[in-house]
């Protein structure tokens, strides 16, 4: 009787290929420049370059530029906002 050895490897990791890497994020300003070279006629590869960002990043700024917009409109208007808080604290 021959006994076999079976080769039982232990499975790589799902996610072997990204270990370490983590998504980067965009501030509101960073999306808003991008957004406006995009509407000034900028390539998207200078884009690319310029914020070293992937070109599914553009897409997805092109894609949801209202929604981009309106958060920035909300965003401006707090922070325009010269609002002097009295110290009630007496």
């Amino acid at each position: 009787m021959a006994i076999e050895k079976v080769n039982k490897e232990s499975p790589k990791p799902k996610c072997d290929y990204c270990k370490g890497v983590k998504k980067r994020k965009y501030t509101l300003e960073m999306k808003w420049e991008m957004l406006e070279m995009i509407k000034s006629g900028t390539r998207t590869c200078e884009i690319m370059r310029r914020f070293n960002c992937p070109e599914s990043t553009i897409c997805s700024l092109k894609k949801n530029k209202e929604a981009l917009t309106a958060s920035v409109n909300v965003f401006s208007r707090f922070s325009s906002s010269n609002r002097i808080f009295s110290d009630t604290s007496q």
